[in-house]
């Protein structure tokens, strides 16, 4: 059995990259998959965490990309924390974040709940940080009593504080994955905004140029 979606505290999970591969083997998987958002920061101590508890560690990171009209997360796997083009384009894209944050920061002060950058940034473990630590910190100012109320009220996909993000496009990051040495999926096709028309123009078009594999067994799925 292995896991190939999981984050940790480099972006918006809650343990530590080293704790990944123990809960892996405890919970009895022979692989895992460590796919933070944007940043390979987490990889190195989570592959020494593997070698030592007989987990497989798979490499790798989560992007948000768009496709024609449709947004969607892409997995990257076998992504080393090394040189690479897709490897700097990560870089840019964490850029990216910290000036969409500034924005979000302002939206927010503007509807009465004026947050500093500090206090985001105190909620985050590592340096993708983004508005999973925006909702945190309005939690720990006691505005929501937690982050998906946070989420609900203000920083949902179109909400009050929204601001669109930078994202690559769907075609060259899965070229990009390969011309580092990594393939890619689709994660959680359930919250890509397309019709069934939509799925399958867009499964075919990214498979031409490279898509390995669609994610299934997700918690937002049913059966």
């Amino acid at each position: 059995m292995i896991d190939l979606h999981t984050h940790s505290a480099a972006s918006d999970g809650t343990d530590p990259p080293e704790a990944i591969p123990r809960l892996a083997a405890e919970a009895g998987l022979s692989a895992v998959a460590l796919t933070d958002h944007d940043t390979l920061a987490g990889i190195p101590e989570a592959t020494r965490a593997a070698a030592a508890v007989g987990v497989e560690l798979v490499p790798g990171v989560e992007l948000s990309v768009r496709h024609g009209e449709a947004k969607l997360h892409l997995l990257v796997y076998f992504l080393e924390p090394d040189d690479g083009p897709l490897q700097r384009r990560l870089a840019e894209l964490r850029a990216g974040r910290s000036e969409r944050n500034v924005e979000i920061l302002r939206r927010l002060a503007a509807l009465g709940y004026p947050l500093e950058l500090d206090e985001v940034l105190a909620q985050a473990k590592g340096d993708a940080v983004g508005r999973p630590h925006i909702a945190d910190a309005l939690v720990a100012r006691g505005w929501f009593p937690d982050r998906s109320a946070a989420f609900a009220a203000l920083l949902r996909d179109g909400g009050p504080a929204y601001v669109e993000r930078r994202r690559l496009e769907a075609v060259e990051a899965i070229e990009l994955a390969a011309a580092s040495g990594a393939v890619a999926a689709v994660a959680h096709p359930s919250t890509i905004s397309a019709n069934r028309a939509g799925y399958a123009d867009l499964f075919r078009s990214l498979a031409e140029v490279g898509l390995v594999g669609i994610e299934v067994d997700h918690p937002e799925h049913d059966p």
